[in-house]
């Protein structure tokens, strides 16, 4: 592990010749990415063991986000890591690898505040719709 922090510098992502560098070296943390983005495609497919009778339809758009974020956040990663080693110019920069983790970040920021904002609106929304219905008379012909 101490290996693993001491090849980060965070500093040298503010250097534009680091970022823009054509053939990027292809040792270094890719080695960790690349377990990153398969344990990515693994939870893909772990996710859709969750909620799997839901009560509610949301909890299925829910399993959906989750199915999609790990799935093709995890194949493109390995796509990109795939580029690097094999020393494709400018698609295996480190540059296309930032702007993919940053796109990582902000979809799965988005699908946490659908988790924890948006989901018990709808929740409450569909629990007043079930016991306004409990009340309803009931057709009963035949």
């Amino acid at each position: 592990m101490s290996n693993f922090f001491s090849q980060i510098d965070l500093n040298k992502l503010g250097q534009k010749d680091y970022l823009f560098e054509t053939f990027p070296q292809t040792n270094g943390l890719y080695l960790y990415l690349l377990i990153l983005f398969g344990l990515l495609v693994i939870l893909a497919g772990a996710s859709i063991y969750f909620y799997r009778q839901p009560k509610y339809r949301i909890y299925r758009r829910y399993r959906s986000q989750l199915f999609n974020y790990f799935l093709i956040g995890g194949l493109v990663g390995l796509v990109i890591v795939g580029f690097r080693f094999e020393q494709i110019p400018y698609l295996g920069s480190r540059l296309i690898m930032s702007f993919w983790l940053l796109v990582l970040i902000g979809w799965g920021s988005w699908i946490i505040y659908f988790k924890f904002k948006v989901m018990p609106k709808i929740i409450k929304e569909e629990q007043a719709k079930e016991k306004f219905k409990k009340y309803l008379p009931k057709n009963e012909r035949k």
